[in-house]
């Protein structure tokens, strides 16, 4: 995660927990923490209706059709997909999914490369890549 906040990729945390909580865990487990956190306290409903990942939008300023969601949870799961975000699952702590919804066991092995805009092009967002060893999953916009 350091490498995308450092390369200016608009990140954000949703999360239910509240945000002591969200900053003991973060540290514990030595991921830093992004510029944008939408947590419990901040939204009137949390998930799994939308306003999580629609806050977290706003507050980036990018539109929701260009945001993804790494979710490992059915609630994360069901707010990412009310409010439009492409889904990435992680692990398989949400079996009522579709099949048809990309999903990795963890993050071992996976890195995201990053494509820059050239000057004038804006038709559409770049796409990330996630690379799994021998396989590699395009995802975002098409």
């Amino acid at each position: 995660m350091t490498a995308l906040i450092d390369a200016r990729v608009p990140l954000a945390l949703v999360t239910s927990a509240p945000i002591a909580l969200m900053r003991v865990r973060m540290e514990e487990a030595g991921v830093p923490i992004p510029p944008v956190v939408v947590s419990a306290g901040d939204v009137e409903r949390g998930k799994p209706d939308p306003d999580p990942y629609l806050k977290a939008a706003e507050l980036l300023g990018v539109p929701m059709s260009s945001c993804m969601a790494l979710e490992d949870a059915p609630c994360g799961y069901t707010s990412a997909r009310r409010a439009g975000a492409q889904v990435l699952l992680v692990g398989d702590g949400v079996p009522e999914a579709s099949s048809h919804v990309p999903r990795i066991a963890d993050f071992t092995g996976i890195t995201f490369t990053i494509h820059e805009r050239r000057a004038g092009h804006v038709s559409r967002p770049p796409t990330e890549c996630l690379e799994d060893d021998a396989r590699r999953a395009r995802l975002g916009m098409e």
